[in-house]
């Protein structure tokens, strides 16, 4: 089957995405490789990027960087080598060299800022997590003393998460007295309180202790919400 033009290309893509919401993605995978390896240029390069994307998906990182190799091209769109690029370092990271992929996506500049921060916390790197998600803190919220909405406390709870995961109190003492007072009574900033206390002292800070291990129990699951974008409760 081969795409003859845009039209074809995304009825291709559209069948594979079908075929992959089947559980069928391996015939997906073989049908986008054989459409890839029939045409070229920018076709060819979209095609192979699907490919290699489902490949990745499925834990074969092997393929995936087969499926980069076979439908590399020049002279392709600036958004499109982004994206292969991107899912290229990804690879890489996966393949081992993670120092490679840092730098890939670094020398990628703001298009690679979301992959990077993913990464680091793949690789649970918590200090360049904390330095790579403070930037996007300082793009993404108001100047003091404006309140801060949902999303934007949720930015700032993974912040805290990450300087808590990183143990850098001096860290969470700055957050905590340049935002505490901006955010509005509720769960995000029961759970920001709890982040950036002060260290215990003694029994008297054991009830708050047990909030906390609560807090840190669920962890996982409040960290997974905060990259999807989802709302933190209790």
């Amino acid at each position: 089957m081969l795409p003859a033009d845009e039209q074809g290309e995304a009825a291709l893509l559209l069948l594979a995405e079908r075929l992959t919401a089947l559980d069928l993605a391996d015939r997906a995978a073989a049908l986008l490789g054989q459409a890839a390896a029939r045409t070229n240029g920018t076709a060819r390069a979209t095609l192979g990027l699907r490919q290699a994307r489902l490949h990745f998906a499925n834990g074969d990182t092997v393929a995936s960087q087969a499926a980069l190799d076979a439908s590399a091209v020049a002279a392709i769109p600036d958004a499109l080598q982004r994206e292969r690029s991107i899912l290229a370092a990804q690879v890489q990271a996966r393949l081992g060299k993670r120092e490679d992929a840092i730098a890939a996506l670094k020398n990628l500049g703001g298009a690679g800022a979301e992959a990077l921060k993913q990464l680091l916390v793949e690789l649970q790197d918590w200090p360049a997590a904390a330095s790579a998600f403070a930037g996007q803190l300082r793009e993404s919220l108001p100047a003091a003393p404006t309140l801060l909405n949902e999303s934007q406390g949720r930015l700032l709870l993974r912040q805290a998460t990450m300087l808590v995961l990183a143990g850098d109190e001096a860290g969470l003492m700055a957050l905590r007295g340049d935002y505490l007072t901006r955010l509005p009574s509720g769960p995000l900033a029961e759970a920001f309180t709890l982040l950036t206390a002060d260290q215990l002292r003694g029994l008297a800070d054991l009830p708050r202790l047990q909030r906390e291990l609560d807090l840190f129990r669920s962890m996982p699951s409040r960290l997974e919400a905060l990259r999807a974008g989802g709302s933190v409760t209790r």
